[in-house]
């Protein structure tokens, strides 16, 4: 009986682990999929980049906005 819940707890932790990392990955490539906090969160994806020393910054030069020069 122990090893029978054992496994099924088992089971359980692998299911969890599946939909948490490759539910995020659907998700990302399929636009229908895509919730609204989703994109809010990753709105500004286009714009990031890294600087001389590593750090990500938000980088506006390719923005076709009036405030980018």
């Amino acid at each position: 009986m122990d090893k029978g819940v054992m496994l099924f707890v088992a089971i359980g932790v692998v299911g969890i682990y599946f939909v948490t990392n490759f539910v995020g990955d659907i998700q990302e490539k399929d636009e229908r999929l895509q919730n609204n906090a989703y994109t809010q969160e990753h709105r500004y994806d286009d714009y990031n980049s890294v600087d001389s020393i590593g750090q990500e910054i938000l980088d506006l030069s390719r923005c076709e906005c009036e405030y980018a020069t």
